[in-house]
């Protein structure tokens, strides 16, 4: 009976303080990892809101120059000039005048305007696409 009775202690082992640290341990992991997860995620829209702010702001300017051009030509109507106090590349073909106003190293914004003054083309473009 001696010896049964230490085989049946031995076989009735009752979980320990071994699985609570276990499963202590897999939580804080779980929850480390989550944690990184996020941060990542958090600075990766950071950075894509600021090249979009950047973006913006480049466009903006670009599109407020552009404006700027077009008042120019109407109110002087000298070419030559308005392209040398601007640094910009404007042409007089067939009574339209067009020029580009770069964006980005990749992008210009491209406008063209009659002589009255009615705009033809504003619109972006990639400078593959020219």
């Amino acid at each position: 009976h001696l010896t049964n009775k230490i085989m049946n202690k031995k076989r009735n082992i009752k979980p320990g303080t071994g699985i609570a640290t276990i499963l202590l341990i897999f939580v804080v992991l779980a929850m480390t990892i989550m944690a990184a997860l996020s941060y990542v995620r958090t600075w990766q829209d950071d950075q894509s809101l600021q090249r979009e702010y950047a973006y913006k702001q480049a466009y903006y300017k670009a599109d407020a120059k552009a404006k700027y051009i077009c008042d120019e030509i109407m109110q002087l109507k000298d070419v030559e000039e308005i392209s040398t106090q601007n640094q910009v590349d404007i042409q007089f073909k067939e009574n339209i005048y067009s020029f580009q106003i770069k964006i980005r190293s990749n992008q210009v914004l491209e406008v063209q305007m009659d002589q009255d003054g009615n705009i033809l083309e504003w619109m972006t473009k990639m400078k593959e696409e020219m």
